[in-house]
């Protein structure tokens, strides 16, 4: 008993294995296979009608157009059927029925076209001989075009075709056309071999595929699976960033303001004791930070013409310090170089290079040079620390990632360094090469674009008056739903001298500048306030209170990208908690340089 041909195409790749795409590999295989079809079957009808006109003058008229109306008969019913099966959409399990119907035309008509053969057979014309042969061989050689996909079908036509034509060309006699007949035969056995082989590379082909279109599903999850982790991260980071900060931020404006109050050293070095410990929280807070800000795409870099000795003055006079209590060398060779970049993020880069390579050497020196190459500086931060391995390379440009702090000391700093210098170097334009091998030290490298001196920006020479730091007076509105900070807020202004008003909800800030009896001069508030109002809704409603545009400071401990996005976006200058005294009354200061030359004639 043959075997089903639906069964044929759902084998498995490799005997005694299950093969999970076999039904959906039968499936597409008749579906592909009804696909080309139509077209095979109307181009296939040009041959009978050739084969008509060429016979028409030597053989029985009659016969010729009963045997063309036959083939017509087996074309139309093969694309009707083939209508009908995309009509009806039959399931897999039910296309076996169907595949047996198109052999079935297909012998009809490799059967009609054997006896073409025999009754049209000319003995007396070889150009007759030879096209009816070669009609033959023609369409069971462009019956390979769906063997690929159903064998059977091609072998359906084939054998009776060509097994009539040998055995009428063996009628004939004679070793030529015995020879013929033979030939002919082999021909279907050659096709057989061609078209399993098709039938197989076909099979093997869809099959692939679908394997491929389940990788890309599986690759897809994957990704969005990365995705989901990479925004759950980032929520993570914010919350808790957020949550942290908001005890530290009312430690340090507490601590900043007892530090100003108490006169006694003893007190006094308590007091420093604890801002140092608030500032290294401050520095770990601040790398999830510029992380958070990096990935919300909120930096947007001010390129500038700017020479390079300004920022080697700066890293020298910060890491000296550090580097000579560990009794290493920082050698930075002058250079003058001018270069293209902004200065802000490109000193941010070196820092975190030159903070790395201060904190993991241990003994000899730190160097940073500047060595130009065509039109790039090449800035180097050279080590002699313990290296890197080459399969840590790229590694080492992760978030969170510290080769040599098993430990976890976080006096060695979160693992973000180098992530951060990564992005920023990618933000800037600027590729960053390194060189390094366990027990040889490290090289890191940042090409920068060579600058024009000409156009360098100097800052012009500006008198500075003590008085343009004295904010007495100043009328400000703090908002904020935490009693603690909003107390240890108030506090410290007032210990500069401003007239404070304060609130935990829009309303309550309303109401403490009405009772004041004048509008604020400007608005401290935090980014997130209750019922789940924002500082950015809260000013703009404060705005339209008071009727006019009062210089406002949105104070936030939150990292996540959508956030920072937004106050980026609503002009509202930003600080992140814990605030610094420095930044908090610069922000005074420039709110009231803007009540006008008489404002620092008041008291």
């Amino acid at each position: 008993m043959t075997q089903p041909v639906l069964q044929q195409a759902t084998d498995s790749p490799a005997a005694g294995t299950h093969d999970p795409y076999g039904s959906q590999v039968a499936a597409e295989a008749i579906r592909l296979f009804l696909g080309g079809m139509p077209t095979v079957v109307v181009s296939a009808l040009l041959l009978p009608i050739a084969l008509v006109i060429v016979m028409w003058q030597s053989q029985s008229r009659a016969a010729l157009g009963a045997w063309l109306a036959a083939i017509v008969v087996v074309a139309a019913t093969r694309l009707w059927l083939g209508a009908e099966f995309w009509r009806r959409n039959p399931p897999a399990e039910a296309t076996e029925r169907w595949v047996r119907m198109f052999i079935l035309t297909s012998a009809l008509n490799g059967l009609l076209w054997g006896i073409a053969v025999i009754v049209f057979y000319s003995p007396e014309s070889v150009a007759r001989q030879v096209f009816l042969l070669t009609c033959v061989i023609g369409l069971a050689t462009g019956s390979l075009t769906v063997a690929m996909y159903q064998p059977s079908v091609c072998f359906a036509f084939a054998v009776p075709a060509l097994t009539l034509s040998a055995l009428r060309h063996a009628l004939e006699g004679g070793p030529g056309y015995i020879g013929l007949a033979l030939m002919t035969l082999m021909f279907i056995g050659l096709l057989a071999a061609l078209a399993r082989r098709m039938h197989r590379d076909a099979l093997a082909a869809i099959r692939l595929r679908f394997e491929n279109l389940d990788l890309i599903r599986d690759l897809s999850a994957q990704r969005d699976a990365a995705e989901r982790a990479n925004v759950a991260k980032s929520k993570f980071l914010a919350a808790a960033s957020h949550d942290l900060r908001q005890p530290l931020h009312a430690l340090t404006l507490f601590t900043t303001a007892l530090g100003e109050r108490i006169s006694r050293p003893e007190e006094a070095r308590l007091v420093d004791n604890i801002n140092v410990s608030v500032h290294a929280l401050e520095q770990l807070f601040n790398a999830l930070l510029d992380i958070s800000r990096l990935d919300a795409g909120v930096l947007q870099p001010a390129v500038r013409h700017f020479s390079l000795r300004d920022i080697q003055n700066n890293l020298l006079n910060d890491y000296r310090p550090e580097a000579d209590r560990k009794g290493i060398t920082l050698i930075c060779a002058p250079c003058d170089a001018v270069v293209k970049s902004d200065p802000v993020l490109l000193e941010r880069i070196l820092r975190n290079l030159v903070s790395n390579a201060v904190r993991y050497t241990e003994r000899g020196e730190v160097r940073i040079d500047c060595v130009p190459e065509g039109d790039t500086v090449r800035i180097e931060v050279r080590d002699t620390g313990a290296g890197i391995p080459a399969e840590q390379h790229r590694a080492i440009f992760e978030e969170f990632t510290q080769l040599h702090n098993p430990e976890r000391d976080r006096t060695k700093g979160l693992g973000l360094g180098l992530a951060i210098v990564d992005r920023l170097a990618r933000l800037l334009g600027h590729p960053v090469g390194l060189r390094s091998a366990p027990g040889a030290g490290s090289c890191f490298m940042v090409d920068v674009p060579m600058g024009d001196a000409a156009r360098v920006q100097r800052d012009p020479d500006r008198p500075r008056d003590p008085a343009l730091n004295d904010v007495t007076g100043l009328r400000v509105l703090v908002l904020d739903d935490e009693i603690g900070i909003r107390g240890g807020m108030q506090a410290l202004l007032e210990q500069w001298g401003c007239s404070v008003a304060a609130g935990g909800s829009e309303e309550e800030a309303v109401q403490a500048v009405r009772a004041s009896g004048a509008a604020p001069e400007a608005i401290i508030a935090d980014y997130r306030l209750r019922d789940g109002r924002t500082g950015v809704q809260a000013i703009a409603r404060l705005h339209s209170e008071f009727g006019q545009a009062i210089p406002a400071l949105i104070i936030s401990g939150d990292t996540a990208p959508d956030r920072l996005r937004e106050v980026a976006g609503s002009g509202f200058q930003l600080v992140h908690k814990p605030v610094q005294p420095a930044a908090l009354r610069a922000f005074l200061r420039h709110a009231r340089l803007r009540r006008g030359p008489d404002a620092l004639a008041r008291p």
